[in-house]
């Protein structure tokens, strides 16, 4: 009765405990509403003797580089999608807009977000999610996905999911070395972004292009893209 008479006073009284306060971010977070559910195949996922949490969340534990037809991985929040394929391509849409180009081909895997790690010692170039590697493993979880894979004495993690708060995805990517020497390397991210319709871009790719531009914003360290009005009646699209 006080808490509604006196305008939430025991409400300012609970949140003005320092544990409380150090988590008021959580408090505001959001179930994301509207997301289709899916059901892994039978076939996809090996449920080990006692398994574990982590195996009971594992959607497909992928090992090598597959052979045969993409295996593919969709997260999304109901309006922002990313598919992901286990040797590394995939594409990000926003609602019925493509961000980075992608071309269904049974031959070549490419489109989406791809992230290299160079060793400036050696210079040569590893790609963190591609074919290749010492030892490569993907794991599909229904809210993000796992790309591990080691280089010699160089292992990465790639964890990749699609906020549920916001129109965005992120890419963690996690470098360790067992080496004995320093080790020195440079990440370089690449995407060939569309901001357009994925049928728009399929019928003139090379046109498409014309209209995209980008910007790097030091300030925020991010680079900005949109792409270039047609016609005044057109919505711009942006992309960061």
């Amino acid at each position: 009765i006080a808490n509604v008479l006196q305008a939430g006073r025991m409400r300012t009284h609970f949140h003005a405990e320092p544990m409380i306060r150090a988590t008021e971010l959580v408090l505001q977070e959001r179930i994301p509403r509207d997301i289709p559910a899916v059901t892994p195949l039978p076939e996809a996922v090996a449920v080990p003797d006692n398994p574990s949490a982590l195996d009971m969340q594992r959607m497909a534990l992928i090992h090598s580089t597959p052979h045969g037809p993409h295996v593919s991985h969709i997260l999304s929040n109901g309006n922002y999608s990313v598919m992901l394929t286990a040797t590394g391509g995939g594409y990000s849409r926003w609602g019925d807009i493509a961000l980075t180009r992608w071309q269904a081909d049974a031959t070549r895997d490419t489109g989406g977000t791809q992230i290299w790690l160079r060793d400036l010692q050696s210079g040569r170039l590893h790609s963190i999610v591609g074919a290749g590697g010492d030892h490569r493993e993907v794991q599909f979880f229904e809210d993000r996905a796992a790309f591990s894979r080691s280089h010699g004495t160089l292992s990465t993690v790639m964890d990749v999911l699609v906020s549920g708060e916001d129109d965005a995805e992120v890419r963690l990517v996690s470098i360790s070395s067992t080496s004995r020497r320093p080790r020195e390397v440079e990440l370089t991210s690449f995407a060939e972004l569309a901001l357009t319709t994925p049928a728009a871009d399929a019928a003139h790719p090379a046109f498409a292009r014309m209209f995209v531009q980008t910007e790097y914003l030091p300030e925020f360290g991010a680079v900005i893209a949109t792409r270039r009005p047609r016609s005044p009646d057109e919505t711009p699209v942006w992309a960061a």
